[in-house]
């Protein structure tokens, strides 16, 4: 488990220095959600891979779900959004997360120009993202395990301004 969380970290670090959708750039990204689907399957806490329809095309983001969480529960949410040069898989600790550890269900997701979605052709701009908060919190109400009237939202670095967009 740790070696597939790991090894998905080294891989988006690698991306970063790419600043283009070439074939490298792809094939790292293809590499880093292969690692880090097989981390999922082996986390300590339940992991799945989310997917946000935003004008035709998916957001992507990693949806998880608090230690011991059972089934029929209705937790609280907090939508993570990393930097401009983070990316999702580092945005949710190996072990120990401030949020999962207090109950609380984490969406990280890549907006509009961010990592992934760069790679799918999803580019940065105030409209993508005024229109991807309402993606993200609509995602999130209509999940069984969401309490949607307690959805917060925290960005790192320029993730604190889309945050502020998005909200």
């Amino acid at each position: 488990r740790d070696n597939f969380f790991l090894a998905a970290n080294f891989w988006g670090g690698a991306q970063w220095p790419i600043d283009e959708n070439n074939a490298k750039n792809i094939f790292f990204n293809q590499k880093k959600r292969e690692c880090y689907l097989k981390y999922a399957k082996l986390a300590d806490h339940q992991v799945e891979p989310a997917w946000i329809a935003l004008d035709g095309k998916s957001l992507p983001g990693w949806f998880h779900l608090p230690y011991g969480y059972q089934a029929g529960q209705r937790v609280p949410c907090v939508v993570s959004i990393p930097g401009m040069d983070g990316y999702k898989e580092r945005s949710v600790p190996l072990a120990g997360d401030r949020f999962l550890s207090r109950g609380i269900a984490v969406l990280v997701v890549e907006g509009p120009g961010q990592y992934e979605s760069a790679v799918l052709g999803i580019r940065v701009s105030i409209p993508a993202w005024q229109a991807a908060g309402p993606a993200m919190f609509n995602w999130l109400a209509n999940r069984a395990e969401i309490d949607a009237g307690k959805i917060a939202i925290i960005g790192s670095s320029f993730g604190s301004l889309f945050s502020t967009i998005a909200a």
